[in-house]
């Protein structure tokens, strides 16, 4: 494919951001044998994708690497010879319900806040919505959604198969009132990890770009 201006790399990842800096770090030591140009790399990023993108151009990479965030992606034939483009993308697919498609992770994202909320008290176990209410209200770092937002959410997460309601019980501190219980899915589980290492870097991001302090270092 490098005849044509592009090489095509596929790979498994763990850690987003970490093992798209090795990929990077993997085609620059090894420009010469692919036939790049070490200095000439473009990223293609979409959806939640887009942070890790911003990362790596913040860290070091401004003088070999162009960005794209947007879903099409063309190349200019005068400057086709010889460069890279990176596709960052989510690959891990997970059941989104019984008898649903499967969708990847990166169709869910970006979470609405209520959503992530949500899957953040459900992953400490099971909760009905007015605990989770509770729970945001606790965490002090997000406006309190009322009643109606957050049992349409509740319903729109259990049609999409991110967490399934749990049995109908009473509430210890409601006087015995009954109320619905939810729990989160194995699939709801990866994408609340997902929406967190996306809004990890994107904070880094801010801090590499000067729109927040830097962390402390130990």
């Amino acid at each position: 494919m490098t005849t044509s201006g592009l090489v095509a790399i596929a790979c498994t990842n763990a850690e987003p951001a970490t093992d798209a800096h090795e990929v990077l770090s993997y085609v620059r030591q090894n420009a010469a044998a692919l036939g790049l140009d070490e200095n000439r790399i473009g990223l293609w990023a979409c959806s939640g994708s887009v942070p890790t993108a911003l990362s790596l151009l913040m860290q070091g990479g401004r003088d070999y690497l162009k960005l794209s965030p947007r879903r099409r992606f063309r190349l200019n034939r005068n400057l086709t010879p010889r460069v890279c483009v990176v596709h960052i993308c989510g690959t891990q697919r997970v059941t989104m319900g019984v008898d649903r498609d499967r969708r990847t992770i990166d169709d869910r994202l970006p979470l609405r806040p209520v959503e992530f909320h949500i899957l953040l008290s459900l992953a400490a176990g099971e909760r009905h919505g007015y605990g989770i209410i509770q729970d945001i209200q606790d965490r002090g770092d997000a406006p309190v959604p009322d009643v109606g937002t957050m049992y349409r959410a509740l319903a729109r997460m259990v049609e999409a198969g991110l967490i399934r309601a749990a049995a109908r019980r009473p509430a210890p501190d409601a006087s015995d009132e009954r109320r619905n219980y939810y729990r989160i899915t194995e699939a709801g589980h990866l994408v609340a990890i997902a929406e967190a290492r996306r809004l990890e870097a994107l904070t880094r991001a801010a801090r590499l770009g000067g729109l927040l302090p830097k962390a402390a270092q130990s």
